[in-house]
């Protein structure tokens, strides 16, 4: 394998720092975390109507928060606390708002923790209201897509006739949306309708996972104390997301099983610990969700990268589950909760979950 473009290895990020440095090279460090706290639910849960789980932090003194990776799907309230035996156990209700699943999140300190996955189902209305797909509906041109909810906004992109937004709340003649790579917004509701009205064909339910590709986590025995790079490096196990998920990605792409290991003697690294990607890997193919949908269509998986205030992580998308499809079999919304993952290093299930933990600076790459 030939090397292309460097991966840092073990370097603390200010966001701005980081912003530049990700064009060619990302931090490898997400070493698993052991949880500072304990929960009643630790397994996926449907939620009818409402659920209420217990949180109980080793230490007393710690303030406990919760939240979910999609706020359209359920709201999520502090349901009181109480105090048994001198240690403080949290009380938190999660509400379904609309049909879908999302990850179930508490905070401890300054740490964010995922905790499980929650599923509910919520009957959705007929109109085009918040938290459900439109359709643009034009006789010619295009519709302004603006920043703010006024005509003297700037117009940040334009939607033609038939594209799919998420409907993200409506209010005063104007729809807060998101497209499908993921940019917010807001345009004339005059021009949307939704995606079950009879004006657009959509038909539901396309999912498909990617059948071969292993799960590995980078602390896994037979690799974590294999050391990355120079001096400055270090281990598999602390800095190796990128590299195991490299591993992952190639065992699906040769048949064959390739480890984590293999990948450290097939390439090169920089001192730090950072990975130069193969020759074969390219980040021009992916640029945001309906690409990542198109690669996975075409039996590829998708290997993405990103950062947070303290450090970056690598995870890779392995399929889709519940993507609506419309009567040509296109995708009429695409949402990150809709992709599934493998995640070296955290118990994410959804790419939701894991832009949650690392929401800045998306790297995609895949092999040509």
């Amino acid at each position: 394998m030939k090397k292309k473009h460097s991966l840092a290895g073990r370097v603390t990020v200010t966001a701005t720092a980081a912003a530049l440095l990700l064009s060619t090279f990302i931090t490898p460090v997400s070493a698993a975390i052991d949880r500072p706290f304990q929960s009643d639910t630790t397994m996926s849960v449907a939620v009818k109507g409402s659920y209420t789980f217990k949180i109980t932090p080793n230490n007393p003194n710690a303030f406990v928060t919760a939240y979910t990776t999609d706020g359209s799907v359920f709201d999520t309230n502090v349901a009181g606390k109480c105090t048994s035996s001198s240690k403080a156990s949290y009380y938190f209700k999660l509400i379904g708002k609309q049909t879908g699943s999302a990850g179930v999140y508490v905070r401890v300190g300054k740490t964010n923790y995922r905790v499980f996955t929650a599923t509910t189902s919520v009957k959705k209305t007929d109109v085009p209201s918040s938290s459900q797909t439109a359709i643009v509906k034009l006789t010619s041109g295009y519709l302004n897509f603006r920043s703010s909810p006024n005509t003297n906004s700037t117009v940040i992109g334009q939607l033609k006739n038939g594209e799919s937004v998420t409907v993200l709340g409506i209010s005063g003649g104007w729809t807060h949306v998101q497209t499908a790579d993921g940019v917010k917004g807001y345009c004339c509701s005059d021009y949307l309708v939704a995606a079950n009205d009879g004006s657009a064909s959509a038909v539901s339910g396309s999912s498909k996972t990617l059948s071969g590709l292993p799960c590995y986590k980078q602390k896994d025995s037979r690799w974590a104390n294999t050391y990355l790079g120079g001096s400055n490096g270090g281990t598999i196990g602390a800095i190796g997301c990128a590299v195991t998920c490299l591993a992952m990605s190639e065992s699906y792409r040769t048949q064959k099983t390739v480890t984590p290991n293999m990948i450290k003697n097939q390439c090169q690294f920089t001192d730090g610990g950072g990975l130069y990607w193969p020759s074969n890997y390219s980040q021009d193919i992916v640029k945001n969700l309906a690409d990542i949908y198109k690669c996975l269509k075409a039996n590829k998986p998708v290997i993405v990268g990103g950062y947070s205030s303290k450090s970056s992580h690598w995870i890779i998308v392995k399929g889709y589950k519940n993507v609506p499809l419309d009567a040509h079999g296109n995708p009429t919304s695409l949402d990150a909760s809709m992709f599934l993952i493998n995640d070296p290093g955290y118990d994410n299930y959804t790419l939701a979950d894991y832009i949650s933990q690392f929401p800045y600076g998306r790297v995609y790459w895949t092999y040509s």
